[in-house]
């Protein structure tokens, strides 16, 4: 069902706390191994379940309205928490267990495991958005109500983001590869989704991907890169051509000083390798887009939709935000690409 799947080298922690149960064995024992008391946060996701400790004395339920503020306004005893539902609300939850010192169960909504294993991440305190560090959790998976569509692109945009680190490196543009294997799944089934996506968010690095996915969507995101991607390498190098450095910097809200600009030196030695690659990277990209149709049924398979490429001009700002091979067609002056 699917070819192979480059992901991070990793013995990951998240392979040892990552459990596949009924979410009513997994909550069942969280009160009885916590003396305090124990505070469940949820957006939504398993509220039955969920709903069914409340009885206890030692439960405390809150519904997350995307502010962590007012959880620091919970008894000192709490003990334990548990957390259900989207990035959102694991993230706030994590956060919450490492501030206080205490354990933390999440139930992620998603397959992607957005907010369950990331070591830090992005959550608002007082309606100011900060990135903060988490605490460790146990992943209890609930296959039967789990979100798989997500978790399938993060895997087909992880292809991209590994062709662009061997592309990069050629041009001599990041350091030697490393932390990378050959993920082959037999076979592709549902936990094998969570296995990898809990690598993937583990060893998490912000790209232009991981920009778009956020924004748009995983699939989004990997059709506009790769169509991107494709276009940069069928066109001709701009000679002469400089862009607007300074402009671009303004419209994508960076420092223009942050910009790493070549010379017109560096160009020509760019452009000479590009020429050289130019085939070989052609011939890559063409055999991942191959292989769409078979993903793309795949993920309606999973109950999910396919939807089209991320907007062409939602591209435009990550060559200055994140560089890679974006800044790289930038340079060529084929930003547009």
């Amino acid at each position: 069902m699917c070819e192979n799947a480059v992901l991070p080298e990793r013995n990951p922690q998240t392979g040892e706390r990552l459990l596949f149960l009924p979410p009513k064995r997994a909550l069942s024992r969280v009160p009885m191994q916590t003396a305090g008391k124990v505070l469940v946060l949820s957006d939504g996701f398993l509220l039955p379940e969920l709903t069914a400790l409340s009885p206890s004395q030692k439960v405390l339920f809150v519904l997350y309205d995307g502010d962590a503020l007012p959880l620091f306004g919970m008894p000192d005893e709490v003990g334990a928490v548990i957390a259900a539902g989207g990035g959102e609300v694991l993230r706030a939850a994590r956060f919450f267990a490492a501030v206080r010192r205490i354990s933390c169960l999440t139930l992620p909504s998603h397959a992607a495991l957005y907010g369950a294993a990331e070591g830090a991440g992005e959550i608002t305190i007082g309606g100011e958005t900060r990135t903060v560090r988490l605490a460790d959790c146990e992943i209890v998976c609930s296959l039967a109500d789990m979100d798989f569509c997500a978790a399938y692109g993060e895997i087909l945009l992880s292809r991209l983001f590994v062709f662009e680190q061997k592309t990069l490196r050629r041009f001599g543009l990041c350091n030697a590869e490393e932390g990378l294997c050959v993920w082959s799944p037999s076979p592709f089934d549902r936990a094998s989704l969570v296995a990898a996506n809990a690598l993937l968010r583990e060893n998490f690095t912000p790209w232009a991907g991981s920009a778009l996915a956020a924004k748009f969507g995983p699939v989004a995101a990997y059709r506009r890169l790769l169509t991107s991607y494709i276009a940069f390498f069928r066109s001709d190098v701009r000679r002469y051509f400089v862009p607007d450095y300074r402009a671009r910097a303004a419209r994508a809200g960076v420092p223009y000083a942050s910009l790493d600009i070549p010379t017109a030196e560096e160009l020509a030695r760019r452009e000479a390798l590009f020429l050289r690659m130019r085939e070989d990277c052609l011939g890559e990209l063409t055999r991942i887009e191959r292989a769409d149709g078979t993903h793309f049924a795949a993920i309606r398979a999973l109950g999910g939709t396919v939807p089209g490429p991320a907007p062409r001009e939602a591209v435009s700002p990550l060559p200055e935000r994140f560089g890679g091979l974006l800044a790289l067609a930038r340079d060529f002056g084929l930003a547009d690409v």
